[in-house]
């Protein structure tokens, strides 16, 4: 059972710490952009012919010559969500190749100088083309905006249905506070005016009761 195990870890655990334990160098770079270039279907001639030096013809533009690296390089750049990629711009040039070349193919060679840029991925532990990085990104932007811009809406209209119900409840509740108000202070006005008519009643009883008193009085004083 000992051994199954440690066989079960090497071949689930050990591959995963190899890949997250890759990382990008300038050979794994230059052996990338070679394969790029061997695969492009516009490449004619493409034969190594001493370190970063190359046999070299294309269809995109005349040129039939010596291609060499002059620099490649490593960018550790920041690129907002998607820092699970690494940059890696080669420094390439065509050994002789005429001036007007760039001018008169503009677009096709701006496509083949874009080639020249790879792309490492960090989580599958490989360099990617232009076109393979493009795809993904792509793909993750959309995964990334298609929820989240559906999420914020069900919380844009939970919070505006959440605010209405709320003021519609405060009104409601404002609207039973006044009503209560105005019914006590009717309730309180009823209460001072029948406390105003005892007293009042009281007055006139007590004045009468004087008036009697008083006359009691003078009877008496008559009779003494």
């Amino acid at each position: 059972m000992k051994k199954i195990a440690i066989a079960l870890f090497s071949c689930l655990i050990l591959p995963s710490l190899l890949l997250a334990g890759e990382k990008p160098t300038e050979e794994s770079l230059i052996k990338a952009w070679e394969e790029l270039q061997k695969s492009d279907p516009n490449t004619v001639t493409f034969e190594k012919i001493a370190n970063r030096r190359y046999k070299f013809r294309t269809k995109l533009f005349p040129f039939d010559g010596e291609l060499k690296i002059n620099d490649a390089t490593i960018e550790n750049i920041e690129m907002g969500p998607y820092n699970d990629f690494i940059m890696g711009p080669l420094d390439v040039e065509l050994v002789d190749l005429p001036k007007d070349v760039p001018q008169k193919y503009t677009r096709k060679y701006s496509m083949w100088i874009r080639d020249n840029t790879l792309y490492f991925d960090k989580k599958a532990g490989k360099w990617l083309s232009p076109q393979e990085f493009q795809s993904v990104i792509t793909k993750m932007t959309r995964e990334m905006s298609r929820p989240s811009g559906l999420f914020l809406s069900y919380v844009f209209i939970a919070v505006l249905l959440f605010a209405l119900a709320y003021v519609i409840y405060f009104m409601q509740k404002n609207r039973e506070a006044v009503k209560t108000s105005l019914q006590r202070q009717a309730d309180a006005i009823v209460r001072v005016e029948r406390s105003i008519e005892l007293s009042e009643k009281n007055m006139q009883l007590s004045e009468e009761t004087n008036k009697i008193l008083k006359e009691i009085l003078e009877v008496l004083k008559s009779k003494g």
